[in-house]
């Protein structure tokens, strides 16, 4: 009688700490996920700069010398800000960017008189001055001549152009796509990650035995790592810093792992593992490039594979299973 008493109690303090988690993640992931929008609210300086190269005001710039994506919107702007260590995307009331025409154009001016021809921003105004067919108070039309004069001075340099603008442009429509199904990338998150908690304590619940909880903590570090085979924050564990967009929660709890390692057969298994959640989070796109790119070149501080999380899985179901027959032993030896 006491001994079933003192299990009902064990289960419902099991029951509550699963409860308590529960309520954490999902107040973290509606809290991060609010806080940390898809697409953040940026600047029309920060369009102008990823637009046409001049900053109007101080402002976040791309710094890989590439032809940032940029998307002209009746209501919003949105553009892209790189780095060496992020690329984030922004939007900016189209309003916003209209108002600022003229301080741009003005600093193209003045940029084109300091001199720097071969420079994309200057190509692409003097393009923009020379064609007679051009409305010059069209935002859209000084920007597209912003990116014939970066194809222009990719082609002075013996290199195409159009390719990585038109591959930019994609990974930008595919992150202003993935915002409008941003709900569910707060569903998978609270269910995944809520449903792994009560999964590795149902033991404890359901007050089952050693074996129980060996097995489910043994399938846990596989569990943990599968979104990311299949799709989802891929990029963020890359970059090791998860940009809005990589989404909510998932992605740092990935990144707070030590770096990762594949081995050949880590890269085969997860190649083969569809990437259905790819479309909720940004770098998405990339997955398969990225996997292409570790077999090509290795796969160190990356990603955990299958091989490595099947065996940390195992060596934690033992030490569970050693742990319970070393408590049984001295529970015996202490009667």
């Amino acid at each position: 009688m006491a001994g079933n008493a003192q299990r009902r109690r064990g289960q419902k303090v099991w029951t509550g700490i699963a409860v308590f988690l529960t309520v954490i993640i999902l107040t973290s992931v509606i809290c991060l996920g609010l806080v940390r929008r898809p697409i953040p609210r940026g600047t029309a300086a920060g369009f102008w700069y990823a637009a046409a190269g001049v900053r109007i005001a101080p402002c976040l710039g791309s710094d890989l010398g590439g032809h940032p994506a940029v998307h002209i919107g009746d209501q919003e702007c949105v553009y892209e800000v790189r780095g060496i260590d992020f690329w984030a995307t922004y939007s900016v009331p189209t309003s916003e960017v209209r108002d600022t025409f003229d301080k741009a154009r003005t600093a193209l001016e003045r940029r084109v008189a300091e001199g720097g021809s071969d420079w994309w921003p200057t190509l692409g105004y003097v393009l923009w001055l020379n064609d007679p067919n051009t409305d010059r108070t069209s935002l859209e039309a000084l920007v597209t001549k912003m990116e014939e004069g970066f194809c222009e001075m990719r082609r002075q340099r013996g290199s195409s152009g159009s390719d990585g603008i038109a591959l930019s442009q994609h990974g930008l429509e595919w992150q202003m796509a993935q915002a409008k199904w941003d709900w569910a990338s707060f569903v998978f998150e609270s269910l995944y990650l809520g449903g792994l908690v009560w999964f590795a304590l149902w033991p404890g619940i359901k007050g089952k035995g050693v074996r129980s909880w060996a097995w489910r903590l043994g399938l846990l570090p596989v569990l943990l790592m599968l979104p990311c085979w299949m799709g989802y924050g891929t990029l963020a564990v890359d970059m090791r810093h998860p940009m809005p967009g990589m989404r909510i929660l998932y992605p740092w709890l990935l990144i707070s792992l030590p770096p990762g390692h594949m081995n050949a057969a880590d890269i085969l298994i997860v190649q083969h593992i569809p990437p259905i959640l790819a479309p909720l989070s940004y770098g998405g796109q990339w997955h398969v490039s990225v996997l292409s790119m570790l077999a090509e070149y290795g796969g160190e501080h990356t990603m955990w594979g299958p091989t490595y999380m099947i065996g940390a899985g195992a060596a934690l179901a033992v030490c569970v299973l050693a742990v319970a027959t070393v408590g049984r032993r001295l529970q015996t030896q202490s009667l």
